[in-house]
């Protein structure tokens, strides 16, 4: 724990001893607002506290200039509910900076020293990580190559980019960092959220996989991390590939969906909502007028091996019509026989929609009319993809190829958020698109919390720092989502 304390144990002693004896003890300092401080928040405040002048202005490390406040309690808790009282202090402690300049000639920039508690947990985990027997370790994590350590390296400098470009601001490199560097906030990334064992995730050969058994290489098809357009919600289909796997130990929540499915994920897991927009499990309503609704893809399916499944696949390779451009269509043609009319009674007992169409034609062998079956309805590329996926003929799978079409979605009400409270192995993978589709629903990877909004802005907001978290922190649930809380 020595660690924590930046200052000697005497100080610390004589500070506690006068607090202990007089209950009246105040000293408008930093060492005395650390001895009250029983949270993180409160510790932070108290380490970028600067100074106290006859109880009405206040000075802070980060600022050279007094503020007026109003105080009505002595003590910590009193100091900070005045300066939350107040607009102007409020703001300037919603706009902390995480750097700060470092007194080395041509040194790089340093941690604020507010913020080495923060650090200091990080810290923290890894000792108790590899130091005692009771930490839960990761249950299956492959050291990590550097092409993958480059793959984070450049989804995070992507995140910085497009900050860069919307505030006109200069991002910073990240590739300018040593790689030392690099290497551990990509490890970081590893704690992050995750899906439990046999979430099935949507591969480029339309099947679904367990995300456990996912590995560095496969290929996936999923959507635009961020679309086009002013809302950047017009996101395309595209493929991509797995660069990463990892897994650990930790509280999963369980969503409850309208239509009867479920997913089993951390509460900090972001998924696309319905408004297409990605949104924290521990963020989601249910009750009362407004009501959480996610932006459903697709319905997976498992292969099906039946023989009239097989037949249908024969049937298909030699005179179906598989069409790719700006949309998807499949058909097959056949004058009307006995095969036609079995082709018809297998699609509608698996509930694949169908329009039979009788063009005003003949057909090359004579006087017979043609009838053309087409898979239709309003889920058309849905029912494609299934029948493709879970039929499987060979000359078409060979020869589909995902075109970058508009995302389509159907709305499914979340109909609650259970809290388990089972701690047991999650599973998260990393790709070169940023997302990935998890039962039907995009999510985003481990790269979306790499370089959070008030990061690339270079300040925080001592608001938005956990309240709840006492210190020292005790046990493992101490991670850095907790750390730092998302507005």
């Amino acid at each position: 724990m020595s660690m924590w304390f930046p200052f000697n144990a005497e100080q610390w002693q004589d500070i506690n001893r006068e607090l202990s004896e007089n209950q009246n003890f105040w000293s408008p300092n930093s060492y005395a607002l650390m001895a009250q401080a029983k949270t993180l928040r409160e510790r932070v405040f108290a380490r970028i506290f600067s100074l106290l002048i006859n109880e009405t202005e206040i000075k802070f490390a980060h600022q050279g200039i007094t503020y007026k406040l109003e105080l009505k309690q002595k003590g910590l808790r009193g100091l900070m509910a005045a300066c939350k009282r107040s607009p102007k202090v409020r703001k300037v402690l919603s706009r902390i900076p995480f750097a700060q300049r470092t007194t080395v000639t041509r040194g790089d920039p340093e941690i604020h020293a507010c913020l080495q508690d923060l650090a200091d947990i990080v810290c923290w985990e890894a000792s108790e990580a590899f130091n005692n027997s009771y930490f839960p370790r990761p249950v299956d994590v492959d050291p990590l190559s550097d092409d993958h350590v480059k793959e984070i390296s450049v989804a995070m400098q992507r995140e910085m980019d497009r900050e860069g470009n919307r505030t006109g601001k200069k991002p910073a490199v990240f590739v300018d960092l040593p790689w030392e560097r690099q290497v551990a906030l990509a490890e970081r990334r590893r704690w992050w959220f995750c899906f439990a064992a046999g979430t099935r995730v949507f591969k480029s050969d339309l099947t679904w996989a367990p995300i456990e058994t996912l590995k560095a290489g496969d290929e996936l098809l999923t959507l635009d991390e961020y679309g086009e357009g002013k809302a950047k919600s017009k996101r395309k289909w595209r493929y991509t590939k797995v660069v990463g796997a990892s897994s650990r130990l930790a509280k999963v929540v369980k969503i409850h969906l309208k239509d009867g499915s479920s997913l089993v994920v951390t509460d900090d897991h972001p998924i696309l909502t319905y408004s297409k927009r990605f949104c924290l499990p521990k963020n989601f309503k249910w009750k009362g007028k407004t009501t959480t609704k996610l932006a459903k893809l697709l319905e997976p399916w498992e292969t099906d091996n039946s023989r009239e499944a097989g037949w249908l696949a024969g049937f298909f390779d030699g005179e179906g019509c598989l069409s790719l451009g700006r949309g998807i269509a499949l058909s097959v043609a056949q004058t009307h026989n006995a095969a036609l009319s079995l082709v018809k009674n297998i699609l509608q007992a698996k509930n694949f929609p169908l329009q039979v169409m009788q063009p005003p034609r003949k057909s090359s062998l004579g006087t017979k009319p043609v009838e053309v079956l087409r898979l239709s309805g309003s889920r058309t590329r849905k029912e494609i993809l299934r029948f493709i996926g879970s039929i499987r003929p060979v000359r078409l799978l060979e020869k589909f190829k995902m075109p970058r079409l508009h995302m389509w979605a159907s709305p499914i009400e979340v109909e609650k958020v259970e809290k388990t409270g089972l701690v047991v192995p999650v599973y998260n993978i990393e790709t070169t698109a940023g997302t990935y589709i998890a039962e039907g629903f995009l999510v985003h990877n481990c790269q979306f919390g790499v370089t959070p909004k008030r990061w690339k802005k270079g300040y925080f907001s001592l608001w938005k720092v956990s309240n709840t978290l006492t210190w020292p922190p005790d046990g493992y649930y101490c991670a850095w989502d907790k750390i730092v809380v998302d507005g």
